[in-house]
């Protein structure tokens, strides 16, 4: 899941880059679409007998690998990812 997250960060940070002059609410929107589908993907590839996470009971889950309130929980959080991506850009990279 490490490299889960970390493919992630780094999507939404290109997003981000790309996109700024786009509406927040849709920035949030299709951070948390990328997170899901990235969720997703990990959730075929390692996460088939559900000993990660399971959403099975989860109201509008999909194969127990993504449901609907979580979707909307990666809203904020892909916000948040994308304004640490572009601050760590600004002050680290620069500095190399």
């Amino acid at each position: 899941m490490f490299i889960a997250g970390g493919i992630c960060f780094l999507l939404l940070g290109q997003l981000r880059k790309v996109w700024s002059k786009r509406s927040l609410f849709l920035q949030g929107l299709v951070g948390a679409g990328i997170i899901t589908m990235v969720e997703y993907a990990a959730g075929l590839l390692i996460n088939r007998n559900y000993a990660v996470w399971d959403y099975r009971d989860q109201f509008l889950n999909y194969h127990g690998q993504i449901c609907l309130p979580f979707c909307l929980l990666w809203i904020p959080i892909s916000l948040c990812a994308m304004y640490l991506y572009n601050t760590l850009d600004k002050k680290i990279l620069p500095a190399i």
